[in-house]
Parts: structure tokens; sequence; C-alpha cells
């Protein structure tokens, strides 16, 4: 496959070839605008699909459900799932009453959930996921050597454990009569 130089000089090449009555700078100016225009065209193209992309948003709310152990829980489920176009992402945050920005955080997986005019909203996509990046590196550290503590800690008990002897000593036998 041509790189992206390789391709620009066939092209190149290419348009001398079919102008063969004009100049160098001439041919040289006719290609620069056709490449220019044809990436314009690809960017206006790209922005509209863009724009036209579609983004999930769920409404979410406690639910009530019955476990195993016949008992009743709530717990917040996605019980609305609205698709919005990428243009009319503004429109929809004020109509729920949200900031524009925090409503691309969760739909971007920079937030969990916003909540407007009392309704809680979350990212309505089922295969998205929330990663909460927050931690610094002072917390990962304290993380880590609390880890380690552990660690060194489930070592000693198994070397404690070790110590103790896995089997019950014999027990001595002994005769017994009752002429002794």
């Amino acid at each position: 496959m041509n790189t992206s130089t390789e391709q620009a000089i066939e092209s190149l090449i290419a348009a001398f070839d079919a102008h063969p009555d004009q100049d160098a700078a001439t041919v040289l100016t006719n290609w620069r605008d056709e490449r220019d225009a044809r990436r314009l065209a690809l960017e206006a193209r790209q922005k509209a699909m863009a724009q036209d992309a579609l983004y999930t948003i769920g409404r979410v709310e406690l639910v009530e459900f019955r476990t195993a152990g016949d008992t009743i829980q709530r717990s917040p489920r996605v019980v609305e799932r609205i698709r919005v176009r990428y243009a009319d992402i503004p429109a929809f945050a004020a109509k729920i009453g949200v900031e524009y920005k925090a409503l691309m955080d969760v739909l971007e997986g920079r937030a969990m959930q916003v909540v407007g005019r009392g309704r809680v909203w979350r990212n309505g996509n089922p295969n998205a996921s929330y990663v909460d990046t927050r931690h610094t590196a002072a917390s990962h550290r304290a993380m880590v050597q609390r880890e380690t503590a552990i660690s060194e800690q489930r070592a000693q008990r198994q070397a404690q454990l070790d110590k103790i002897p896995t089997s019950f000593p014999e027990p001595k036998v002994q005769d017994w009569s009752p002429s002794k």
C-alpha cells in the first residue's frame, strides 16, 4: 500500500501527464487547488456526519425487584432511553435542565451521571462504562502501600500457619490387662 506521500507524488505526475501543454507552475497550482477542494469536501462531509451522530442518554429511577430470597430491593435502573443527535444535544440539555458540558461529560464517560430537574440521567448506551479517574499519584501510592502491607500480613500469617504441625502425633499404644 502506498503512503500518502507516494500517493500525492503519483497524482502530481498524473496531473503533469494529463496536461502536457501547461507549464509546471500552472499544473502544480491546479493540482493543489483540486487537492484542497477534495480535503475541504471531506472535512465538510465528516462534520455533517458528526452532527448526525446519535448519542443515547438514559433516565434512571429506583426500581423495586424481588431477590432470590424473596426480599424486595430497590436498585437504580435505566427506565427510558432517548437518542439525541449531536447537533441537538445543547437544546436537549436545556430541556432537561442540565449544563451542556455536564451532559457531554456523562455521554463521553467522564462522569457517571447528571441530575436535572429532579431526574437522574446516565449514558443510555448499554455498552457504556464509567471509569473513575479521580485517583491521584499520591492516592495510588497509598493504595499500593496498603496492598503491600496486606500482602506482608498474609505472608506472616502463612508463616505462622506453616509452623503448626499438620498432623497430630501418634498416640502411644499400651497394652492393658487387669492383672498388671
